[in-house]
């Protein structure tokens, strides 16, 4: 029930996008908000049965992300991936600003071209499609710790963690020399 409730709004919402945009002749329309002024805990249980919350993360001169390009959260952190600043940022909970991965460069725990990341219970690991290497963190120092040149004959589209600890790796990729649509996993 509430998912045709949820669902009934979207479009209805949808059609009224359209009618206005008919009406006005311009398909842009800048909306705008300050999120201080929102609600910061808002409990979607109503509708769904999710709870949203909204961090708002601290900026510093060290801290500009450019793109999200993926998140992560575990214990308690936030990980973001920006493939333009070539980093991976780490907040807390509380959207304050800890540390960076931004180590670009060709030699040991240095990376081109930041493709993928995940955040295992111990380490950040990256993608460098360019080097051909996957480079693990660790954490909470996001000192380099090691690097492995396993993609050579594989090319992984994704990357995650499991709570298990193993590592599942996504090949979609037609270049592949293994194919396209495989999973593949390590420990």
């Amino acid at each position: 029930m509430k998912k045709n409730i949820v669902l009934f709004i979207a479009v209805c919402l949808l059609l009224a996008c359209a009618e206005a945009q008919k009406e006005t002749g311009r398909a842009n329309h800048e909306i705008s908000f300050d999120y201080k002024d929102c609600i910061e805990d808002f409990d979607m249980g109503t509708l769904t049965d999710t709870v949203v919350q909204i961090v708002p993360l601290e900026t510093t001169d060290e801290a500009l992300i450019a793109n999200i390009d993926k998140i992560d959260i575990k214990n308690n952190r936030i990980y973001i991936m920006d493939r333009h600043a070539k980093s991976v940022y780490v907040y807390d909970m509380n959207g304050k600003y800890l540390n960076r991965i931004n180590n670009i460069g060709q030699g040991p725990g240095e990376y081109a071209f930041l493709s993928y990341m995940t955040v295992t219970d111990s380490t950040v690991i990256v993608i460098d499609h360019l080097m051909e290497k996957q480079i693990e963190y660790q954490i909470p120092s996001m000192k380099f710790l090691r690097e492995e040149r396993i993609f050579e004959k594989l090319w992984c589209t994704e990357i995650f963690s499991m709570p298990d600890g193993m590592i599942y790796y996504i090949n979609s990729y037609s270049r592949s020399p293994l194919g396209k649509y495989l999973l593949f996993s390590r420990k």
